[in-house]
C-alpha cells in the first residue's frame, strides 16, 4: 500500500506546558520544532498543521485548541449552499419540507453529537429554513413560527427544528455511549468522563459564582471544552431525566451549576418510560 508522506498531516498540542519554556519558545513553536520535517511516512515528510488551524476529520473542522468557529463557519456556508439551491429549484411545497427533513437537516446534524451550538447559532439556522419554507408556501413574512412547527395534524406544516434535533441528537449520543457493553466504555471512558467534566465544572462554579461573585459566562464558555457535560445539560434542559440502576445521574450537580430544567420529584410520573440497558434499568421521564 503505497501512501503519500505530502499528503499525511500531523497536529499535536502541549496543554500542560508553560506560556514560554526555557528556550524561549511557546507550545505552539516547541510542537513544531519536535514534529515538523521530523516524521516520515514512506520516506516523506509529513505535512504539519498548527494546534489553531482547522483539519476534517470525518467530516467535522477540528483545532486541537478546541476553537469551533470553522466548523460554525462551515456548517452556516454548507445550509445557506443546500437552501439557495432548493430554493430556486421547483421542488414542490411539500417536496420542499421532505427535502428539508430528510437531506438538509440531518447533513447538518451530524455533527451536532460533538459541536457546541449555541442558541443563537440554532436561533440562525431555523430562521434560515423558516426563510426557504415561507417562499415555498407564498406565505408571509409575518407567518407565526408557531404555525410552521406545528403538527400537520393540528393543521400546521410539521417543519422540523433545528433547535430540538440539536438536543435530540446530543441526548441520543451521551445514552448510546452509557449503553455501550464494551468494558473500555463501561468502566473507564464515558461515566468516568462524564462524572470528572461535571466535577470540574461545578468547582468553576463555586469559583467564579461565589468566591468572585462573578457571572457563569466563564462556565457557559468551559462547555465548549466539555463534551459529554454539555450532552448531560441538554438531556435536563429537554426535560428529560436519565438514571442508571435506579439512581440518578448526576441531577443535583447539573441542577445546581448548570441549571437545567428540574426533572420530576418521583419515579411514579404517568409519562415515565422503562427501557432495559446494559447498565440495568433506565428511565427518562417525559414532560
Amino acid at each position: 500500500m503505497i501512501i503519500s508522506g505530502s499528503k499525511t498531516k500531523i497536529t499535536g498540542s502541549l496543554n500542560a506546558s508553560p506560556f514560554k519554556d526555557q528556550n524561549g519558545l511557546t507550545p505552539s513553536e516547541a510542537l513544531e520544532h519536535q514534529l515538523k520535517n521530523n516524521i516520515l511516512v514512506q520516506n516523506q515528510a509529513t505535512k504539519y498543521i498548527k494546534p489553531s488551524s482547522p483539519f476534517l476529520y470525518l467530516e467535522v473542522t477540528l483545532t486541537m485548541d478546541l476553537n469551533w468557529k470553522h466548523q460554525h463557519r462551515r456548517m452556516d456556508e454548507t445550509l445557506k449552499q443546500k437552501l439557495d439551491a432548493l430554493e430556486g429549484s421547483y421542488a414542490a411545497p411539500r417536496q420542499t419540507l421532505n427535502t428539508i427533513r430528510t437531506a438538509i437537516i440531518p447533513s447538518l446534524a451530524y455533527a451536532f453529537a460533538v459541536t457546541p451550538c449555541s442558541y443563537p447559532d440554532l436561533d440562525k439556522w431555523d430562521a434560515m429554513i423558516g426563510r426557504v419554507i415561507q417562499s415555498k408556501h407564498n406565505l408571509w413574512r409575518s407567518t407565526l413560527t408557531a404555525m410552521i412547527r406545528e403538527d400537520v395534524h393540528s393543521f400546521g406544516l410539521g417543519a422540523p427544528s433545528i433547535y430540538v434535533e440539536y438536543h435530540r441528537r446530543s441526548a441520543v449520543a451521551l445514552v448510546t455511549s452509557l449503553e455501550d457493553p464494551s468494558e473500555r466504555h463501561q468502566s473507564v471512558m464515558t461515566m468516568h468522563l462524564l462524572t470528572h467534566q461535571v466535577a470540574k465544572l461545578k468547582a468553576l462554579a463555586t469559583t467564579f459564582l461565589f468566591r468572585r461573585e462573578g457571572t457563569s459566562l466563564p462556565i457557559k464558555r468551559q462547555l465548549n471544552l466539555h463534551m459529554r457535560a454539555r450532552q448531560l445539560a441538554c438531556i435536563h434542559a429537554s426535560k428529560l431525566h436519565l438514571a442508571l440502576k435506579g439512581d440518578s445521574i448526576i441531577v443535583d450537580d447539573l441542577r445546581s451549576h448548570l441549571r437545567p430544567k428540574v426533572p420530576p420529584p418521583n419515579i411514579s410520573h404517568p409519562h415515565q418510560l422503562h427501557y432495559q440497558t446494559a447498565y440495568g434499568p433506565r428511565h427518562n421521564w417525559l414532560p
